[in-house]
């Protein structure tokens, strides 16, 4: 992928040698040129994706003086305004570039320069006049940064393979492995690897005098509207057209992935709007309950795209799960990475720059979960004993069970642990199943209080600051820089989000149904497309399981590092198998979290 690297005060014999060996990581796909430099014990470096001002953007950039330098991975969209305010105040450029802009910004306003941001970035600068070194990352985490305290220095990186060419990675953090088991992902600053950290998003990281903290420069704020908005549509459509606009920024072309749903097809209506020939994008599959390409190119078809439409069979997409690992460093078990990298592939024949839909079902109900949650909650809240009474003797093997089982645990009078039961693979019962024994006691509770940093925010903002920042985001950010492709999301304008999650119940509509956006589509498309059902971007994992990926699933459980180690529980694991095999789909994502773990375990030597 195209990202940053550097390091300060690490103690490295050879520099030089240090910094290249991790450029040379992040160059494996797709980057225009790359840059470094070196400023006694500074190490400062960049893999480019030419977007904007191709020959002038060119990294690292220093100040006249020499005394500033800065490298920064994505796109500042509000650029051009930032230039026009920083003009105003005498500051001349030599370039269009964006990284000039952001390095003339923090010459004007130091740290609080990147508050005014608008865009997707992991940026970092050296300051020579105070010894600084600043990271930040973008509000919702679009772009990765990782930063390691090693010994009385840092380092950092867009991706952890590059720390590995200065240093051995340390010993797996046995404290993320609940929350990876229940999620899939691993959350918030918390990496796979003891001491590894990543940047939070909307962060600062301000290293000086061989010390740092970490500070919030932007926190979420959700002022939920009592009274009706008025001209509500409008509104969303004129925020739209704003949001999608600014992301079209660019020197190369820019496409659409459209799926065919109501968010990839609002985006591409606002971009035909601002793009007369606009390319767009979608994966076809031979499983026709996952296929959505019919309705792509009916959508394609009403706004006068030109679409592009590739077809993929089972062996073709199973052929991507050996590259799970080296695509993303830690371990990862959304199975919908694997059509996001086919389409990622497929796009970056013909584009750099892609716009999707991500952040819709977050920030305007997308998800039935949401409702379900809510009719939950507002029930006459069950008693803890009867709750842990449910989860403990009611037969696991039964379906009836499962429904009374995630029935009562969204009911469970815990503020948070309804939307853990929702969001989790696995409910908390089931989880405190599979992690048995003293030793797996702290892991339960680090999960749990992971939920209880973002639970209390309600459903839909602790899903934007927890499954779309780690889960959603990563993705598809990695499943595109692999080949050189660089990903945006127009519903991400934290301005659109703020607005969209402070509407009322009664104008955002039911959780699930989008009654926004889908009444901005039907005036824009025929309607039979706007009220399309969501269908979602998946594959046919249990069939995987039990069909073709089914030695995978022998040999992760039969060697399995999480058991051996005492973290896992082999009979709930043999219990989920026989779930599995009776066509049980809630067992499919636990086991093959198993099966990523023990193959990242494999490709990193880890454990």
């Amino acid at each position: 992928m195209c990202g940053i690297a550097g390091f300060i005060d690490i103690g490295s014999a050879d520099p030089t040698s240090a910094i290249t060996g991790m450029l040379e990581v992040l160059e494996h796909r797709g980057p225009d040129d790359r840059g470094f430099l070196l400023k006694e014990n500074v190490a400062l470096g960049m893999t480019r994706l030419s977007i904007i001002d191709i020959d002038g953007g060119r990294q690292p950039q220093t100040a006249a003086d020499g005394a500033v330098s800065i490298v920064f991975n994505g796109e500042i969209y509000n650029h051009v305004g930032l230039r026009r305010d920083l003009e105003r105040h005498g500051r001349a450029f030599r370039t269009r570039s964006d990284t000039e802009v952001l390095l003339a910004s923090y010459l004007e306003w130091g740290p609080d320069a990147i508050s005014r941001l608008d865009g997707m970035f992991a940026v970092a600068i050296h300051d020579a006049r105070f010894d600084r070194l600043l990271l930040a990352r973008d509000r919702f985490g679009e772009k990765p940064l990782y930063y390691w305290p090693i010994g009385t220095g840092l380092a950092f990186a867009s991706e952890p393979k590059a720390l590995q060419r200065i240093h051995s990675m340390p010993d797996i953090d046995e404290t993320v492995l609940a929350d990876y088991l229940q999620l899939g992902y691993t959350p918030g600053t918390k990496t796979i690897w003891s001491g590894l950290h990543k940047l939070a998003a909307g962060h600062l990281l301000m290293w000086e005098g061989q010390s740092f903290e970490t500070k919030p420069y932007w926190r979420l704020q959700v002022a939920l509207q009592s009274e009706p908005i008025a001209d509500t549509v409008e509104a969303f459509e004129k925020r739209l057209l704003e949001a999608v606009g600014s992301r079209l920024v660019s020197d190369v072309p820019v496409g659409v992935m459209l799926s065919g749903g109501v968010d990839s097809s609002l985006v591409a209506w606002a971009a035909s709007r601002h793009i007369s020939d606009l390319r767009t994008f979608t994966v076809a599959f031979d499983d026709p309950a996952r296929d959505e390409s019919a309705a792509a190119r009916s959508t394609a078809a009403a706004l006068g795209t030109s679409h592009h439409e590739t077809r993929v069979g089972g062996e073709e997409a199973l052929a991507v799960v050996d590259q799970l690992p080296k695509i993303y460093d830690e371990p990862f078990a959304d199975a919908s990475a694997i059509p996001s990298i086919l389409l990622a592939r497929f796009i970056a024949h013909d584009v750099k720059v892609v716009l999707t839909g991500d952040g819709g079902d977050e920030v305007f109900s997308g998800y039935r979960r949401y409702a379900r949650l809510a009719r939950a909650t507002s029930r006459p809240k069950l008693p803890a004993p009867l709750v842990r009474s449910v989860g403990r003797l009611a037969p696991s093997s039964s379906r009836l069970a499962s429904r009374i089982g995630m029935a009562a645990a969204l009911r469970d009078p815990s503020p948070t642990r309804g939307y853990e039961n929702m969001a989790g693979l696995l409910t908390t019962f089931q989880l405190r199943r599979l992690l048995k024994g003293e030793r797996p006691a702290a892991l339960r509770a680090a999960v749990e209080d992971t939920f209880r940093r973002f639970g209390p925010t309600g459903p839909q903002a602790a899903d934007v600051q927890l499954y779309l920042t780690d889960d959603l985001l990563v993705k598809m950010d990695r499943a595109t820089m692999a080949f050189g492709l660089e990903a945006r999301a127009p519903l991400l304008m934290p301005s659109l989000v703020e607005w969209g999650l402070s509407l009322p119940p009664t104008q955002r509509g039911a959780a699930g149904a989008k009654r926004l956006p889908r009444s901005l589509l039907g005036r824009v498309l025929p309607g039979d497309l706007a009220q399309r059902p969501k269908q979602g971007f998946s594959v046919p994992l249990g069939d995987w399981l039990r069909g073709p990926l089914r030695q995978s699933l022998v040999d992760a459980l039969g060697d399995s590092y999480l058991v051996g180690q005492g973290y896992v529980d082999q009979d709930f694991l043999t219990e989920l198998v026989a779930r599995l095999d009776r066509r049980r789909p809630a067992a499919a994502p636990v086991l093959w979290a198993m099966i990523c773990f023990e193959r990242w375990r494999q490709h990193w030597k880890a454990g």
